[in-house]
């Protein structure tokens, strides 16, 4: 600053820190900041004693300045700014917060929602960072808000997405991750097959090292025709653990692909692939969701009922007749 404020450069040729101490409690924000900046590797005691009081300070910028530049107090005494921060703050202060959360391990009830919440945040970086902290946490209430990202469009938000489960390490991750290993991508494919091993469960070693499961995630890659074939075969084989295949299959492009996943998943009636059925009920084809109605009645559960009573709501009179129909048989399989 210098004519118009103060000279930082000469306070510190002349190593004055009670002069820059004393400049923490400025009314200029600006040199508040500036000072802290200025101090942010002493070791003095009294200085660090007072930037510890720019925590609270009634400027949020200082505030934000101070969380993350002196993340070695009290990570209690920050939870609120770095809220604030993920809230409200910069993308590079919306990143440096999060690593900050990450690499203290920092875990407090009220970071949880707004940490969520930034994976859905309008910056790519900052999106990537919230989902990279979560796995650091290894906060297993997250895991599905994890998975979900494993069907976002942007591939390195599904390779991070991976990573995070691999280090969180929760069993409810493993077909989603199953599915994932059938990725398009060899680098998500890459990132499946290492979360899987980190897991570590008798499903996902099997998924991994099994000569079948890794023919039919080949034949999975394949064209139209092969797709389909195997979707087909894994329903008549029986082969359950080959689920998140046939999930992953009914939201191929391909409407043939579609109904035989669809069929298949009915015949193993398999309650972890009632999801992705009744998401198949808004389906542009008619002839689909008529297959979704047939598979869901194969799978006695409150969640197919109630995507049943959906489907009598179709627009199609021969899905919505199947429908009424397949209501009144699953509540009575349901003692209803």
């Amino acid at each position: 600053m210098g004519i118009f404020g103060p000279n930082f450069k000469k306070l510190v040729e002349k190593n004055d820190t009670q002069g820059l101490i004393n400049l923490l409690s400025s009314k200029n924000p600006d040199t508040r900041i500036s000072a802290m900046l200025t101090l942010a590797k002493t070791s003095d005691t009294a200085a660090l004693d007072a930037m510890k009081k720019l925590l609270h300070d009634q400027d949020p910028r200082v505030r934000t300045v101070a969380t993350l530049k002196f993340g070695e107090v009290n990570i209690q005494e920050m939870v609120e700014n770095l809220e604030q921060i993920l809230r409200d703050g910069s993308p590079g202060d919306k990143i440096e917060a999060l690593h900050l959360i990450g690499s203290r391990g920092v875990s407090d009830q009220r970071l949880s929602a707004v940490l969520a919440a930034s994976i859905e945040d309008k910056n790519l970086s900052v999106r990537l960072a919230a989902i990279k902290t979560l796995g650091m946490l290894k906060d297993v209430h997250v895991v599905e808000k994890l998975i979900t990202c494993l069907e976002r469009e942007h591939i390195h938000i599904r390779v991070e997405a991976i990573h995070a489960l691999g280090e969180i390490r929760d069993a409810r991750a493993v077909n989603p991750l199953i599915g994932a290993y059938m990725d398009k991508y060899p680098e998500v494919r890459a990132a499946a097959r290492a979360a899987l091993e980190r897991i570590g469960t008798a499903e996902a070693l099997k998924a991994l090292n099994d000569s079948q499961f890794t023919m039919l995630v080949r034949k999975m890659e394949g064209n139209e025709h092969d797709r389909m074939e195997t979707a087909a075969r894994i329903g008549h084989l029986g082969l359950k653990e080959a689920l998140p295949l046939l999930v992953r299959a009914s939201a191929d492009k391909y409407k043939e692909v579609r109904i035989a996943a669809v069929k298949s998943i009915g015949t193993l009636k398999e309650q972890d692939g009632i999801d992705a059925l009744v998401k198949l009920l808004d389906d542009k084809f008619y002839d689909v969701r008529l297959e979704v109605v047939k598979a869901l009645e194969h799978i006695p559960s409150p969640r197919s009922l109630e995507g049943l009573e959906a489907a009598a709501r179709d627009r199609n009179e021969s899905v919505k007749v199947e429908a009424e129909r397949a209501v009144q048989a699953m509540k009575t399989r349901l003692g209803m």
